[in-house]
Parts: C-alpha cells; structure tokens; sequence
C-alpha cells in the first residue's frame, strides 16, 4: 500500500465513522421530534449538524372537574334551586286579615244570617277586675267598613252602665270590611260588679247577648289565670 493509498483509507475511515454517528443522531432527533407532534424551525433549514424542533403548545382541558371548583357555578345553581323552590312552594297570600293580639283586624267568616254570633269569651282576673277577650262574628250590611269601636259597638250591663273597650297602645282597632262577615276579638276592662249583670253587645243597633244575667263571683276566679267560656251563663 502506497502512503498516498494509505492516508485515503484513513480519511474514509474518519468520514465513514463520523458520518454515521452524525447520520444516527439527526435521525433519532426527527424520530422524538415527530413522535412529540414536533416541528422543525424554519431558521433551521440548510443547516448541518443537530437540528433545533419546535414542540406545539398544548392548550389546557376544561374538565366537568374544573367547572365543578368554580365558586361562581355553585351561586348561580344556589340561585335557581332557591327561585324554583319560591314557585312551586308558595301559594297564593289570603286575603283576609290576620288575628292579632289584643283583637287585631278580624279573619273572613263563612256567610252566616245572624248579622251576629258568640263564639267565646276569656276573661283573666286582675285582683280586683277582669279583662274580657270576647269573639264574636260580625256581618257588615253596610256600604262602608265598620271599625269595632264606641259609638258604633258598645257593651252594655243589663244596669245600663258602658263598658269602656280596653286596647293596648300597639293593638290595631279590629275593623269589618263593607258587605263581608268577619270574626272578630274585643277586650273590655270590667269591675267586679259587672260580673254579677248580664252583658249585652250593640253593634249598629243590634243586640247580642254575651253574658246571661247569672252572677259570677270574682273571688270563684284565679287571679292571672284564664277562664274560656263557651256559653252565655259562664259556665264550663
């Protein structure tokens, strides 16, 4: 072998060993690039050697997960539970007045005939008098509202002596719509004499009799305690 043959043989060698290696690591890097869903830059064209790869950038997946972590979702399911409960759970409002303490508006009555009638009466002893909660139902013939209270109601002993009503500072004066029958509660403030008369309710020129003229002992009732009486003679 001449020394000319020789020194190609060497260099063949070099080029042979170094391409190859060079060859196998472009290839492999195409082969990750491509399997990444990579792709080759541009400024990389016509260049030797490793070449540079541009990876695609991945969009972040909203998941029902994600949506389920979000504050602003969970009010606005809160707001819609709340409103179709609102609809399908309220009814519609009466539309009569409500009892109240101390005889409030009165509550709509089934039409009746009587223009009126006794349900009750509770009476509480007060040492030496007696408060009297009566209820009664009252028909309004008239064309106007009928407001429970002297001169238009009174209660009357059967000695003739007025009853003063007896309302607290916050009770609503009980009123009767016109053309309606509503139940209604009165309080009266009465002396122990009282009790030993019959009392008489007037209401526009009727009468109805609330208390027969049996006499009832104040010294027979509890003080601070309450008696409900169902019948006119106060008897349980």
């Amino acid at each position: 072998m001449t020394g000319s043959e020789g020194g190609n043989t060497g260099r063949n060698r070099a080029r042979g060993g170094g391409g190859g290696d060079g060859i196998q690591k472009i290839k492999l890097g195409k082969q990750e690039s491509v399997a990444q869903g990579g792709k080759r830059s541009p400024a990389d064209d016509g260049q030797t050697g490793e070449e540079r790869w541009i990876l695609p950038r991945i969009a972040p997946k909203v998941t029902a997960m994600n949506l389920l972590k979000r504050l602003e979702l969970w009010v606005l399911l809160a707001i819609i539970v709340a409103g179709l409960s609102y609809v399908f759970l309220s009814g519609p409002g009466d539309s009569g007045d409500e009892d109240g303490p101390g005889g409030n508006s009165g509550t709509p009555a089934a039409a009746s005939d009587a223009p009126l009638k006794f349900h009750r009466a509770v009476v509480e002893r007060d040492y030496g008098n007696v408060r009297l909660d009566l209820e009664v139902r009252v028909k309004n013939d008239s064309a106007d509202k009928l407001t429970m209270r002297a001169p238009e109601v009174r209660l009357l002993t059967s000695g003739g002596r007025e009853i003063p009503s007896f309302f607290l500072a916050f009770d609503a004066i009980p009123q009767v719509p016109a053309k309606t029958t509503h139940d209604v509660q009165l309080r009266y403030w009465l002396e122990s004499d009282d009790l030993k008369q019959g009392l008489t309710l007037e209401v526009q020129g009727r009468t109805l009799e609330v208390k027969s003229s049996t006499p009832v002992d104040i010294e027979a009732l509890k003080n601070g305690e309450k008696s409900t009486f169902t019948r006119v003679d106060w008897k349980p």
